[in-house]
């Protein structure tokens, strides 16, 4: 018999990548890796790790750059895989087991100086290992966008936490 899941919370989780004040090539990564801390808490691991689902990826966008850009997302540190700002996007054959999903990101909602996009109901389900508590990401763009600031660029991830304690 199946030992029942606990829906535990739903957390936000907001990391602001560092970007280049400047232009982007296509295929490029947009910001450095991505830490998305405490998407489980530890107290409800148990003897099988942590896990949960990822419901939402949200980007503002200050500089109103509008890039199409996807999310690529792990549930364990993609060590093999160097994230450098404004380089090409590549993950190292050893982290390609470790991506739970990714999430396009393209449709923006536009206001005077800044923009948003969203992505909804992902149904990304991940499992975390014994003690670890992070989901790892990063950007990159389709596009060509040059941003104006460092700090243009915000993502915000919704996890639906689950309890196996």
């Amino acid at each position: 018999m199946a030992k029942p899941v606990k829906v535990g919370d739903i957390q936000a989780i907001e990391v602001t990548p560092t970007v280049t004040a400047g232009a982007y090539s296509a295929n490029d990564f947009v910001g450095g890796k991505m830490t998305f801390s405490n998407a489980v808490s530890l107290g409800g691991q148990g003897e099988f790790g942590g896990g949960g689902v990822s419901v939402s990826a949200v980007v503002t966008d200050e500089g109103k750059q509008n890039a199409a850009l996807t999310l690529v997302l792990f549930d364990a540190d993609p060590t093999g895989t160097t994230v450098t700002d404004n380089g090409a996007a590549t993950v190292a054959d050893a982290d390609l087991a470790k991506i739970i999903g990714t999430v396009s990101l393209s449709t923006y909602v536009s206001f005077a100086d800044n923009s948003v996009t969203s992505s909804g109901a992902l149904g990304l389900p991940f499992k975390l290992a014994l003690s670890a508590n992070d989901l790892y990401g990063f950007l990159m763009t389709t596009g060509t966008p040059t941003y104006t600031s460092t700090s243009d660029i915000v993502v915000k991830l919704g996890i639906l936490q689950n309890d196996r304690g």
